[in-house]
């Protein structure tokens, strides 16, 4: 027999036995549901980071995601794809994107714009998230998102892929550095330069790297564990182990950080 509370949490009859068994998590309350369920999460990027990431958020039931993306999906793209199939070829990633993220759950929204984000496009785009998620394969672009969201004060979980590595960040405004302090080092000039497609992309390496996006926005918005938020976090993959954690802070005399007053989190 249904009780009251099982037809009327989160608007859907379906939904709280859809949830049971990540609400049955410590932390996972229904309250904490139900900020996934309000929550705007604004993914930029809808290649194998992103997809992984936007299919993790969906079915957790993120209540609203906004994707960007301005390619169409290539046979070449599949490998490491594995929300669309064959049959997309040839249709916008976040049209594809969109029909099989509600497919996967139907009781969220998904907003797409068939954009590049540019520094023209950034703007408004990051204004509509609560969270920004960072899973682009341009530098350049990568560096645009990270000074709108330093701007506006919105968090962005970055993730990048080579080969088989792939990184994890979230840049907090005010506690942490943006990242052209975290490219500081490389030199901004390299990493913008660099064709990661050239270096080759296995598939189940950029599932991992939007998986982990997910569970650090899932744990953002539910306030689960900790996000720590100067470390940058290294994978290989290859010799499936932590490569390094790298502790790291905004670089004297940064722009973007300074004007940046410390949060309180």
């Amino acid at each position: 027999m249904r009780t009251h509370e099982d037809t009327t949490i989160y608007g859907r009859p379906s939904d709280h036995s859809r949830y049971r068994r990540q609400m049955a998590l410590p932390g996972m309350s229904p309250e904490a549901q139900e900020k996934l369920s309000t929550a705007k999460v604004a993914i930029a990027g809808m290649g194998g980071v992103g997809l992984a990431c936007a299919g993790y958020l969906a079915n957790a039931g993120v209540g609203h995601l906004i994707i960007i993306d301005p390619a169409s999906v290539r046979l070449e793209d599949l490998p490491e794809q594995s929300l669309i199939d064959h049959s997309d070829i040839g249709t916008l990633k976040v049209i594809a994107a969109k029909r099989h993220l509600q497919r996967l759950n139907p009781s969220i929204k998904v907003t797409s714009e068939p954009l590049r984000l540019a520094t023209h496009t950034a703007e408004n785009f990051i204004r509509r998230g609560d969270i920004i998620v960072d899973c682009m394969g341009n530098w350049q672009d990568k560096l645009s998102a990270s000074d709108v969201c330093m701007q506006q004060g919105k968090t962005l979980v970055h993730a990048g892929v080579r080969g088989y590595e792939f990184q994890i960040y979230a840049m907090i405004p005010g506690r942490s550095a943006c990242l052209r302090c975290l490219f500081a080092d490389t030199g901004i000039e390299d990493v913008v330069s660099s064709d990661d497609a050239a270096l080759g992309t296995l598939g189940p390496v950029a599932a991992m790297a939007g998986s982990f996006q997910a569970i650090e926005v899932i744990k953002m918005i539910c306030g689960l564990g900790a996000t720590p938020a100067t470390n940058l976090t290294k994978f290989d993959a290859l010799r499936r182990y932590v490569d390094q954690i790298i502790e790291l802070g905004p670089r004297s005399g940064c722009p973007d950080c300074d004007s940046r007053a410390p949060l309180d989190m």
